[in-house]
């Protein structure tokens, strides 16, 4: 899925992270349910963006992420104070973003399942793939 989000954000810095997915240089993680949720209207998006310099600052708490393999490229959404819904791209050694240790689940373990959080993460505009994630998902994932 985060190639798909790759190619249908279309900026310069997407199409690098799709070219580097293809070649198996980096796994991507979405880290989509609680995105999922608010789509659904059965929850809320998880972390909070705030519009600064050049970008965004965003804190909060991805509760379950999958692929948390070596060097990942994280593809989470976000929500400004004023309900927009933000998708963004950042490498998981940015500074301010943790990685959880595996979650031991019996069935699971193969998943590399585990929680990520952020922490006045700053991400450069560059690396906004879409200010309307809704529109962006649907581009993405229609059924064929």
């Amino acid at each position: 899925m985060t190639l798909d989000y790759f190619k249908a954000s279309g900026t310069d810095y997407a199409l690098g992270l799709a070219a580097e997915s293809e070649a198996a240089r980096r796994t991507g993680i979405t880290g989509m349910a609680s995105a999922f949720k608010e789509f659904a209207g059965c929850g809320e998006i998880d972390l909070e963006a705030t519009r600064v310099e050049g970008g965004l600052k965003v804190s909060g708490k991805l509760r379950w992420a999958s692929n948390l393999c070596e060097d990942p490229v994280i593809v989470p959404a976000a929500k400004t104070a004023e309900g927009v819904q933000l998708l963004f791209a950042l490498g998981a050694e940015t500074e301010g973003v943790t990685l959880g240790s595996s979650l031991a689940l019996l069935g699971l373990n193969a998943t590399a399942c585990a929680w990520v959080s952020f922490e006045d993460v700053f991400i450069p505009g560059a690396q906004i793939l879409s200010h309307d994630f809704l529109t962006l998902w649907h581009r993405c994932a229609q059924p064929s």
